[in-house]
């Protein structure tokens, strides 16, 4: 028989989780200054826009990658719809990220924090949270 897990205790871990995955380190499974954001602070939109490893598609898409799925994630929890994705999309459409546009676009992924309704804990950060990681060509 297996013990039930208290939405309020799984709901925490969580957003620790995804706290430290994309903001605040907090030495969960990090080391300081790796997070995701941390991390994505320290590139240029020129080394954004080459091709990982030199074949695949730029660190840009990656991330707007990483973005779309958790976008599709939560549309799928929320409204427990599963619907079909065009998940090469991402790899058609972003190539580079506009010299103008790397620190915008830097500054657009601090994720915001909001006041649950119901509670006094925070939200993490998310794909309801961000904007989109580069722009669209």
């Amino acid at each position: 028989m297996s013990i039930p897990i208290q939405s309020e205790h799984f709901s925490k871990a969580l957003y620790l989780l995804l706290d430290e995955t994309f903001d605040n380190v907090n030495g969960i499974y990090l080391d300081k200054g790796t997070s995701l954001f941390e991390t994505l602070a320290t590139i240029s939109a020129e080394e954004a826009s080459i091709p990982v490893g030199g074949k695949c598609a730029t660190l840009a898409a990656q991330v707007k990658h990483v973005a779309f799925y958790l976008d599709v994630l939560e549309h799928n929890v929320r409204t427990q719809q599963f619907e079909k994705v065009d998940w090469s999309k991402i790899w058609r459409e972003v190539t580079a990220v506009p010299p103008q546009n790397g620190n915008q676009s830097k500054q657009s992924y601090a994720p915001a924090t909001t006041a649950s309704n119901n509670s006094s804990t925070t939200q993490p950060p998310g794909p309801a949270n961000m904007k989109s990681v580069a722009p669209s060509p």
